[in-house]
């Protein structure tokens, strides 16, 4: 189970977050406040990655605040890379927290087609990376598109694991998100 941690976009997104938000400016206490007010809202949660995120996950004050408070419940973290600014990995890291990166989102455009687009760069990445995380939502289109690829990934030897499992494999900890061109 996993918290899908709300966190403060960038002004120009023109969408909130959400209730319990965490935002840049907060201080500490309301930083750990927050964060631990969201944890407790989710039963039996392992791990979190963040939902939006895109000015917060860039602050590195924030970050190892979130970070110092996912440590002390010995979670891991997942950073969704809402921005290939974001520092939130290296800061997980840093507080030797569990952490792995988003490599390809699915469903930014809720059709089959594009999600079967997004799960072949997603088996390339695996290919070419040894291990990637994909990240998705509950749409019919991506369970449609699943569905059809499911069988693409085990003719190419591919295993699907959890998060969980993903962030604590050795040869993770030293890779980072390839930098776009």
């Amino acid at each position: 189970v996993m918290l899908h941690l709300p966190m403060e976009p960038e002004p120009n997104a023109h969408i909130s977050p959400g209730k319990g938000a965490v935002l840049v400016g907060m201080s500490a206490a309301e930083v750990r406040t927050v964060v631990e007010d969201d944890l407790e809202a989710v039963p039996w949660v392992a791990g979190v990655n963040n939902h939006m995120g895109s000015r917060a996950s860039q602050d590195t004050a924030l970050m190892a605040e979130v970070m110092r408070t996912l440590a002390g419940r010995r979670l891991y973290f997942i950073d969704s890379r809402t921005t290939s600014a974001s520092i939130a990995l290296n800061a997980a890291r840093r507080e030797h927290i569990p952490a792995f990166y988003r490599s390809v989102f699915l469903d930014d455009t809720e059709t089959v087609p594009y999600t079967l687009g997004q799960l072949r760069e997603f088996r390339h990445t695996v290919e070419q990376e040894g291990v990637a995380l994909a990240i998705g939502h509950p749409h019919s289109t991506t369970i449609t598109a699943l569905e059809e690829f499911l069988p693409e990934f085990e003719r190419a030897d591919i295993e699907l694991v959890a998060p969980s499992q993903i962030v604590r494999l050795p040869e993770i900890a030293a890779m980072q998100p390839a930098t776009k061109k």
